[in-house]
């Protein structure tokens, strides 16, 4: 689990996946200068796909408290959970 740095009352979570290509977040305001000029699809296992609405880094703080920034995160408007592609770490 871990936390993203701006907003300490805040917990977002984030899972490691081994099955992403990519890391995702749904949520717009965790995006540092977010580029909407990336637009693509994401498919997922069950050949669902969903529209990515741009691209950028995030910055999360893990529970040592150690701050990572995390590049190549993909914006999936309203995906419900954030994930960490194993990948792409």
């Amino acid at each position: 689990m871990v936390y993203h740095p701006k907003e300490v009352s805040k917990k977002i979570v984030w899972y490691l996946d081994t099955g992403c290509s990519n890391h995702m977040c749904g949520d717009k305001s965790t995006f540092l200068d977010l580029d909407e000029s990336c637009q693509d699809k994401v498919k997922f296992g069950d050949n669902s796909t969903i529209a990515v609405k741009g691209k950028e880094k995030v910055t999360i703080r893990a529970k040592d408290n150690s701050i990572q920034t995390i590049s190549n995160v993909l914006y999936v408007l309203d995906l419900k959970s954030n994930l960490l592609s194993l990948g792409q770490l």
